[in-house]
């Protein structure tokens, strides 16, 4: 199938491949950054990067069909790639969060717990009381829990940011198919 045809689930799919090898690279620089300060500014340019990189692949598409594709056309794809994407993070977060650091959870929620109770006021206190109380009874979700929370949240972002990109996409203009008909043809 040559590159101009491609079907918006073909093309959703492999950038979805690209999208997800990227959070899977972001997802590892955040939850290394505990253990490393540096990471962390990494890892929050890497998120400011999705939605340029969702925006180019929109637009690689859009570019693609000579300007042709319908809004509802891109934002699929967009949609698609999410889908695709960070269920590809899902999966490197899976294993991250069971087997390289499973006490990764633990350890967040009792940073957690003790910011909330340095903080001043009821309200701090009676979060980090509830956190403690979580921590304490063992009632912290699992790791599959918290992916797939991770993965619904990215999806349903993932689906807004790509409206968004999908309408600034279709507000440059591209060349037409006739641009490229010299006459005398």
């Amino acid at each position: 199938m040559s590159e101009q045809h491609k079907s918006v689930y073909k093309s959703g799919a492999d950038d979805g491949f690209i999208l997800g090898a990227y959070l899977s690279v972001w997802f590892l620089l955040l939850g290394y950054s505990t253990e490393n300060v540096y990471l962390a500014p990494l890892a929050m340019l890497m998120m400011l990067g999705v939605p340029v990189l969702i925006f180019f692949m929109l637009r690689r598409a859009y570019v693609r069909a000579y300007g042709l594709s319908q809004f509802s056309e891109l934002w699929l794809q967009g949609i698609i790639t999410f889908v695709c994407g960070t269920l590809l993070m899902g999966v490197v977060a899976y294993v991250f969060l069971r087997y390289l650091n499973p006490g990764f959870i633990m350890n967040q929620a009792s940073v957690a717990a003790g910011y909330y109770a340095s903080l001043p006021g009821q309200e701090a206190r009676s979060v980090a009381h509830a956190l403690q109380v979580m921590i304490d009874r063992n009632m912290l979700p699992e790791p599959i829990y918290v992916v797939f929370q991770m993965i619904l949240l990215g999806v349903f972002s993932g689906s807004m940011l790509s409206m968004v990109a999908t309408w600034i996409v279709r507000r440059i203009k591209v060349r037409s198919r006739l641009d490229d008909i010299t006459p005398g043809d």
